[in-house]
């Protein structure tokens, strides 16, 4: 199963589709799903993980993830403010 998701999230992260010109408010957003999706990958595979350096690894992803949502909310808040919000 994990090869699985692993391929799907491959597939949908690198499609020519994924960004859509000139929506950047929904770049924004496709942008935040894919950190939430991060941070749920990371958490199954810290539970999977068979050593101390993936475990590192692992939360370093979450702790990273944390930060960019953080960012994109922030950001997100900002064009709301600027009424570029849709």
């Amino acid at each position: 199963m994990t090869n699985n998701l692993l391929s799907a999230f491959s597939g949908y992260l690198f499609s020519d589709a994924l960004f859509i010109q000139d929506r950047f408010n929904d770049n924004l957003l496709i942008m935040k799903n894919l950190c939430e999706s991060l941070k749920i990958l990371a958490r199954r595979a810290l539970d999977d993980a068979n050593d101390d350096s993936c475990r590192a690894l692992y939360n370093d992803i979450l702790k990273e993830s944390d930060s960019f949502l953080q960012e994109l909310e922030s950001e997100i808040e900002a064009h709301k403010n600027k009424g570029k919000w849709e």
